[in-house]
C-alpha cells in the first residue's frame, strides 16, 4: 500500500531530542514499524518543501529539511485542477495550496491514504468526498494492524518466535526429514520469510512445534484471509501433556485475532492420530483436494457466516468455528471458581489478571505446567450443587470468586455424568480436571456429584459481580452454578461474544 505523510507526522516520525518528543510519538513509532515490516510505501509530497521554507529558525528548517530527505518523493505528483473548483485557487506555495498537492495525490490514486495531524486538512477532504483517503496517525496504525498480521502473546510454556530463530539441528525435525526428501532444502528457504512459529521446550530439546504462514493466493480453492500451518508436531517423550492442544490453542488464538478466516494444514493419510485429532476441533477433509506428495488438505473455517447458526447444534457451532465460537442461541450459567483451582485450570490467563489486579508489570516467567489439563482445551469440572441439566453447547461463565468478584473465562459444554462412584466420575474426567480421587470421593460422598466435560473458549475482559447484578444477569455473588436471567441474558451474551 502507498501513503504520503504530512510535514506534521515527519516531525513526529523524527524528534530531534528527548526533550522535543511530542504526544503520540510512540504511535507514530508504531505507524514506522508497521509501513517498514508490511513493505509498504511511504512517501513525502515535493510540495512539503514550501512548508519547511516558511520555518523562521534556520537551524530547525534545515532539520526539518534533514527530515524529509529521508522518504523517497511522490513521484510525477498529479496536478490539482481536478479539485481546484471545490477547493479554489489558491497561491502557489501558500499552506493551502500545498493541502491542495497532497489531496490531488489521493484523488488522483497516486496514493492509498494521506496521513496528517491537521484537522483543516480532512475537513478539505472531505469537500471533495475524499475522508476515507484521510487519515491521523492512530487510524493509519489501526488500518495496518487490522488489515495485517502482529504478534499475540501465546499462552505460558509456549514461546513465540519467527521461523528464522528456530534451532534447525533439534531432533524434532528428524520425522520431517524421513517423510520429505527435500525437507532441508525447503526450511533453509522458508525460514528467510519469518513465517510465525512457537515451540515448547524440553529438557533435551523441543516438546512441541508449530509453524505458520499467511497465504495471499487461493491455495487448493480455498477463498479469504488464509493461515496455513506449515508444521505441527509434538515430540514422543511429550505424548499425552497436551502439548497439542496448547499448540491449537495458540495458533488459533494467533488467525482469530489476526483475522484470519480459513486455517488449513495438509496431512499425510498415515498419520491417523493427527487427523483425528483435528477434526474433533472442526477440520474437515476438502473432497477432491490433496498434493502432490499425496497428502490430505484439511480445513477449518473460522468466520460462519450469519445463517449457520441455525442449521447446527450449539456444540457443533463451537466445535466447526471455535474456539472461540458461541452460538447465538446458547444458555449462559455463571460458574464460581475458588482461585486456586482458576490458577490451576486456567494458567494461561493469571499473568493478565494479576497484571490487571496489581496494576503493576509483572514478570511474564511461568514454570512449565506439570499437569495435562493446564494445557488442555478440552478441561472439566466437578460440582456439588443443585443443578443437573446443563446440556452440550451450554456456556459457562467462569466467576472466579475470593479475589476478583468475575466472571474471566468462558468454557462451552460438551458432555456431562452425574453419579456417585468416584471411580466412574474419574474415568469420566480422565486427565481433564484439577480434582485428585480423594478429592473427587470427598465431593461423592456428600451427594451426587455433576462432572462437566467443556472446552475452553476465550478469556474475556473481567466482569464483575456488580456489573452483572445492575445488568439483571445475577441476583447475588453465585454459590453454586447460577443460570443467567432472562433480564440480563442479551447483555451478558454481548460482554462475552465481544
Amino acid at each position: 500500500m502507498r501513503f504520503l505523510l504530512d510535514t506534521n507526522v515527519l516531525i513526529k516520525l523524527h524528534p530531534d531530542s528527548a526533550e522535543s518528543i511530542e504526544p503520540g510519538a510512540a504511535t507514530a513509532a508504531r505507524l514506522s514499524q508497521l509501513l517498514g515490516s508490511g513493505g509498504h510505501h511511504a512517501f513525502a509530497h515535493p510540495a512539503v518543501s514550501f512548508d519547511i521554507d516558511r520555518t523562521v529558525d534556520e537551524a530547525r528548517r534545515d532539520l526539518n529539511r534533514f527530515r524529509v530527505s529521508t522518504y523517497p518523493r511522490l513521484p510525477n505528483p498529479p496536478s490539482s485542477a481536478a479539485i481546484a473548483t471545490a477547493l479554489g485557487n489558491p497561491v502557489e506555495g501558500s499552506n493551502d495550496w500545498v493541502d491542495m498537492q497532497l489531496i490531488a495525490s489521493v484523488q488522483a490514486g497516486a496514493v492509498q491514504y494521506l496521513v496528517t495531524e491537521d484537522f483543516g486538512l480532512l475537513r478539505r477532504m472531505r469537500r471533495v468526498s475524499l475522508e476515507r483517503g484521510g487519515l491521523r496517525i492512530a487510524e493509519a496504525v489501526d488500518l495496518l494492524e487490522s488489515l495485517f498480521d502482529h504478534d499475540v502473546r501465546p499462552p505460558p510454556v509456549v514461546t513465540a518466535t519467527s521461523m528464522y530463530s528456530l534451532d534447525w539441528s533439534d531432533p524434532i525435525w528428524e520425522t520431517f526429514r524421513g517423510e520429505y526428501r527435500d525437507f532441508d532444502k525447503w526450511f533453509d528457504k522458508a525460514r528467510g520469510d519469518g513465517r510465525p512459529s512457537w515451540y515448547i521446550q524440553g529438557s533435551s530439546g523441543y516438546s512441541g512445534i508449530c509453524i505458520a504462514k499467511a497465504e495471499d493466493d487461493r491455495p487448493h480453492g480455498l477463498d479469504g484471509r488464509i493461515l496455513k500451518v506449515c508444521s505441527f508436531k509434538v515430540a514422543d517423550e511429550a505424548r499425552g501433556s497436551k502439548y497439542g492442544e496448547l499448540l491449537l490453542k495458540t495458533v488459533l488464538r494467533y488467525a482469530s485475532e489476526n483475522r484470519r478466516n480459513l486455517l488449513y494444514v495438509e496431512v499425510l493419510p498415515r498419520h491417523g492420530d493427527l487427523i483425528e485429532f483435528l477434526e474433533d476441533f472442526g477440520f474437515a477433509i476438502s473432497s477432491g483436494h490433496s498434493t502432490s506428495r499425496g497428502e490430505l488438505v484439511l480445513v477449518k473455517t473460522l468466520v460462519p457466516e450469519a445463517t449457520v447458526a441455525a442449521s447446527l447444534s450449539e456444540f457443533e457451532f463451537h466445535r466447526k468455528y471455535g474456539p472461540p465460537a458461541i452460538h447465538p442461541n446458547a444458555r449462559i450459567f455463571v460458574v464460581p471458581i475458588r482461585a486456586k483451582f482458576h490458577r490451576m485450570l486456567f494458567p494461561d490467563e493469571q499473568v493478565g489478571l494479576e497484571r490487571r489486579r496489581a496494576r503493576v508489570r509483572l514478570p511474564l516467567d511461568v514454570p512449565p505446567l506439570s499437569r495435562a489439563f493446564g494445557n488442555a482445551i478440552k478441561k472439566a469440572y466437578l460440582s456439588n450443587g443443585p443443578i443437573r441439566s446443563l446440556e452440550p453447547g451450554d456456556i459457562l461463565a467462569f466467576y472466579r470468586s475470593e479475589d476478583h468478584q468475575a466472571v474471566t473465562t468462558v468454557g462451552v459444554v460438551e458432555d456431562t455424568f452425574v453419579g456417585k462412584d468416584p471411580v466412574g466420575i474419574s474415568a469420566f474426567v480422565g486427565p481433564r480436571t484439577v480434582y485428585s480421587f480423594e478429592e473427587v470421593e470427598s465431593m461423592s460422598r456428600q451427594r451426587a456429584v455433576l462432572a462437566i466435560l467443556f472446552r475452553h473458549d476465550r478469556s474475556v475482559e473481567p466482569m464483575e459481580l456488580g456489573a452483572m447484578m445492575s445488568r439483571g444477569a445475577l441476583r447475588g455473588a453465585p454459590q453454586s452454578i447460577t443460570r443467567v436471567r432472562k433480564e440480563g441474558l442479551d447483555w451478558m451474551r454481548s460482554q462475552l461474544i465481544a
